[in-house]
């Protein structure tokens, strides 16, 4: 057994010492994915906004959020190990090549000048050693990152399934109760381990009977498949190191990728999801334009159409097309706006399901309004149901007759109601030219 436990031992030694290699290659591609990861979480915000009902906007935002700070603190993470075991590959390399560092027999300054310069810059076998700690574990830190992020998005994705289903079957109050118990649940756990933790309950028997085993499982529910290796991490830090500074170190990151965070989100459609409403100035400018607003300047790479736009800033034909997508979340104002018809109970399933398109239409007419630049209201215009094929987003697209703008520039205000006769929830102006 002794000899078996040797020989691992002298294994697990040579893969540490030759872990870096493969540190390199696996921070390489990480880098690259991770990279990718803002992207992808934007795709999926502007996939929410135009898909799902009001419902869902607290979990959306929980999964956002998360995966966007996440995808932040990796790239981070990850760079900054690439970059300091790129440092570390440097020093091992000049090191074998001059061992001694500072040669003292060069000409190329004075005795007294390389003397003093070998006492400033030693041989930097300290330094490579502290290097090779710091990468290791600064590797194995964002391990840790990456599947705690992962297994909170998978518990967010689950109890919003659950959610849902508890909606659909038992009513909206037995899902807010649901979610309340969660919340609670989770907050007794967290200042139940924090109280159990304090040095002066440690010595009670019952502290030392149920603290673990409440510890573990509860841990284990929430990180499931990743409970070993999250949980294991996670104690080896805290238990060798210092826990206050690693504590102090992480809220400081989580600082500075929030404010990254804020500054990135200013330009994406994270206010769409916070508030149907527009908070964006941009919408109610007409003093410039922004190429968001025309389908012919949008890169065709560009996310989702999420607000109104116009075929192109210059008006050529008969017609304005504006195209006005209507968002998941939309349905909480038109369904408070119009009423539903009591559906009749002798008619076949295809009359309801006409009857239903019928209304919804309608509905469209009273939920839209169109303005020209001196606040007219539009009422010469034809609409219908339109799937865009830029992404699938669904909406509106409407048609309004040049006779009701003049030669040169006009404004076109798209005006959604907020659920009551004479609100409004958003408004877009988007500026455009009329050609003779």
């Amino acid at each position: 057994m002794s000899e078996k436990r040797q020989k691992t031992k002298k294994w697990l030694r040579k893969l540490q010492r030759e872990s870096w290699q493969a540190e390199l290659l696996v921070s390489g591609i990480a880098i690259f994915g991770a990279l990718q990861l803002p992207g992808l979480v934007t795709d999926f915000l502007d996939w929410a906004l135009l898909h799902l009902s009001d419902k869902f906007v607290f979990f959306v935002m929980l999964i956002y959020i998360y995966l966007k700070i996440s995808a932040f603190i990796l790239i981070v993470t990850f760079i900054l190990h690439f970059s300091l075991r790129a440092l570390w590959v440097g020093l091992v390399g000049v090191n074998s090549v001059f061992p001694d560092g500072i040669n003292l027999e060069s000409k190329i300054q004075s005795k007294d000048f390389l003397l003093k310069a070998k006492e400033e810059f030693p041989e930097q076998i300290s330094l490579i050693v502290k290097l090779d700690r710091l990468c290791s574990v600064l590797f194995g830190f964002a391990g840790q990152l990456s599947m705690l992020f992962l297994a909170i998005n998978i518990d967010i994705v689950i109890v919003s399934i659950i959610y849902w289903l508890i909606d659909k079957f038992f009513g909206a109050t037995a899902a807010s109760f649901f979610g309340k118990f969660l919340v609670v649940a989770a907050t007794v756990f967290s200042i139940a381990h924090f109280v159990l933790s304090s040095k002066f309950l440690r010595k009670y028997a019952f502290v030392k009977r149920w603290h673990f085993p409440f510890f573990k499982y509860m841990n284990k529910i929430g990180l499931h498949i990743f409970y070993r290796p999250v949980m294991y991490l996670t104690l080896t830090f805290q238990t060798n190191t210092n826990y206050r500074k690693l504590a102090t170190g992480l809220i400081i990151i989580f600082f500075f990728m929030g404010i990254i965070i804020d500054g990135i989100d200013r330009s994406n459609n994270l206010d769409l999801l916070v508030s149907p409403k527009i908070s964006k100035s941009n919408a109610l400018r007409t003093d410039r334009i922004f190429f968001s607003d025309y389908l012919d300047a949008r890169p065709s790479v560009s996310g989702s159409i999420l607000t109104p736009v116009l075929k192109s800033e210059v008006l050529s034909d008969n017609f304005l097309e504006v195209f006005v997508p209507i968002l998941g979340r939309e349905d909480i104002y038109m369904d408070s706006l119009c009423e539903k018809s009591s559906e009749n109970k002798g008619a076949t399933q295809e009359e309801r399901r006409v009857l239903r398109r019928a209304e919804y239409s309608a509905c469209l007419q009273r939920y839209l309004g169109f303005y020209t630049r001196d606040s007219v209201r539009i009422e010469n215009y034809d609409q219908i149901k339109y799937q865009h094929p830029h992404d699938g987003e669904q909406g509106v697209l409407v048609k309004i007759p040049t006779e009701n703008f003049s030669l040169g520039r006009n404004v076109i205000s798209v005006v959604k109601s907020g659920g009551t006769p004479g609100s409004v929830s958003a408004r877009y102006n988007i500026p455009f030219w009329k050609k003779e």
